[in-house]
């Protein structure tokens, strides 16, 4: 068999794409499902308030304990993708302190919270 070497393709010269964009954003919503998922997958009882932390990056949860409940009172570090829960039997106030890349970017948000719920944190 003889290979015709001097054939020219036709094909358009080579061009250099740049999916990464493309690929961050596809891997970025992947997360994001997954985080959805894994929250479905997390029940507070009557007697418990939840925290989801669906940011990229560690948040700080601290829940009040008024109304005869019991339980500590400080901040609980909360990993992306996972939730925290207290135990309380009252509506409450949950601060929340977010964190983000940027130390100047930090974040604060409070929320009143009763039980028997999981409250998403998610990034602005």
């Amino acid at each position: 068999m003889r290979i015709n070497t001097r054939r020219v393709s036709k094909v358009a010269p080579h061009r250099s794409f740049d999916y990464s964009e493309d690929l961050y954003r596809c891997i970025e919503h992947l997360f994001q499902i997954s985080l959805l998922l894994h929250t479905m997958s997390v029940k507070a009882t009557e007697t418990q308030i939840g925290i989801y932390n669906n940011t990229k990056y560690m948040i700080s949860a601290r829940i009040t304990n008024d109304n005869a409940d019991t339980g500590g009172l400080g901040f609980f570090d909360i990993e992306p993708g996972k939730t925290e829960l207290w135990k309380r039997g009252h509506w409450q106030v949950a601060f929340v302190l977010k964190r983000s890349y940027e130390p100047s970017d930090n974040q604060a948000e409070t929320l009143v919270v009763k039980p028997g719920e999981i409250y998403n944190i998610n990034d602005d």
